[in-house]
This record gives C-alpha cells, sequence and structure tokens, in this order.
C-alpha cells in the first residue's frame, strides 16, 4: 500500500513538473489554450496515455486529473503493450543517445543527462512526425505541423539525406521491370 502511494504521489509530482515547464515555456498555463465547449466546460488538450499499473488506477491520480480539465488521462488495453510504444521509443532513444555514451556516477547526473535530452528533444531535434519542425514551433502555432519549415540556409547538417535526394524513386507499389532487369528493351 505505501509503495503504491509513493508511486502514484511521483506520477502526480511529474505531471505538474511538467505542467510548470509548459507554463514557464510558453508563458501562460495549459488550461488557456483548451478549447472552451457551450456548456460543458473545457475540452482537453493534453492526453496521458500509461499503462494500467497501480499508480494510474489509483484515486489519487484519478482525483489528480480531473481536477485538471486540460489533461483526459487514458489507459493502454491490457496486455498491449504496443501502444504505449511512442514512448517506450523515447525511453530507449534517451538510454542510447545519452545515458549509456559515458560512465554515470549517481542519480544527479541522470537527472542531468535526462533533463538535456529534454531541451535537446523538444528546441533542437526536427521531428518526422510533424512535417520535420521542432514541437517548441508547433506548439505555440509558429509554424504548422504539417508544412515543413526548412531552414534557406542549405547547410548539409541542417538536412537529412533522404530529403536532398535527386534522383526521381518508383512509387511505393509500383512494379517497374527495368529497375530488375536492365538488359529489358524498354
Amino acid at each position: 500500500m505505501c509503495r503504491r502511494r509513493r508511486t502514484s504521489t511521483n506520477a502526480i509530482t511529474a505531471i505538474e513538473r511538467a505542467l510548470a515547464d509548459y507554463e514557464q515555456s510558453y508563458d501562460h498555463p495549459l488550461a488557456e489554450t483548451c478549447p472552451r465547449e457551450p456548456g460543458r466546460g473545457l475540452e482537453p488538450a493534453a492526453t496521458i496515455v500509461t499503462y494500467n499499473g497501480g499508480p494510474f488506477r489509483s484515486f489519487r491520480f484519478e482525483a489528480f486529473v480531473t481536477a485538471h480539465p486540460e489533461l483526459r488521462h487514458v489507459g493502454t488495453r491490457v496486455r498491449s503493450p504496443g501502444q504505449n510504444g511512442s514512448r517506450e521509443r523515447g525511453f530507449g532513444s534517451l538510454k542510447y543517445e545519452r545515458l549509456f555514451l559515458e560512465e554515470i556516477d549517481d542519480v544527479l547526473a541522470v537527472v542531468k543527462h535526462a533533463d538535456a535530452y529534454r531541451v535537446e528533444h523538444n528546441t533542437v531535434r526536427p521531428h518526422e512526425a510533424i512535417a520535420w519542425n521542432r514541437p517548441i514551433q508547433i506548439h505555440p502555432g509558429l509554424v504548422g505541423p504539417r508544412i515543413p519549415n526548412f531552414p534557406r540556409d542549405r547547410k548539409p547538417a541542417n538536412y537529412l539525406t533522404r530529403d536532398t535526394t535527386t534522383q526521381q524513386r518508383p512509387r511505393p507499389g509500383v512494379f517497374d521491370q527495368r529497375l530488375w532487369y536492365p538488359s529489358h528493351p524498354n
């Protein structure tokens, strides 16, 4: 019982820190960005997806989410770890790109590396899912999530190699015999 209370408290603290970080980054609380439905109040602006462990099924966690109308909580289906795959991939990237590269002596160093990775992930690194834009540009509405916003200077470090190809590739699913048989007369 004590362990469950402690971990649900840790989950609540993590969400509170994320909300405070949002407010610090964008100079307004997340609740101000929520659309207002007449007669229903705020529509949630963020969805928290968690597994179905005890901390996320506890009364304290559900009461916390209920007290914040800008948040929606969704649990993954039972025996479906793939539904939380993007977050697990994020933890894998954190480990392989930051934590496994050097000796880490204590927990404070882990926190320092994880925070540096989070800042880089949200402000520096372009994301394929949002048209190679950065989250720091998307959330305040500076750029659209479906329109790429590449810098005008074409420095090689700013572009991925597959985005700058000069050869025309065949469409996926279209079979072109000339690709497989170079001696074909067509």
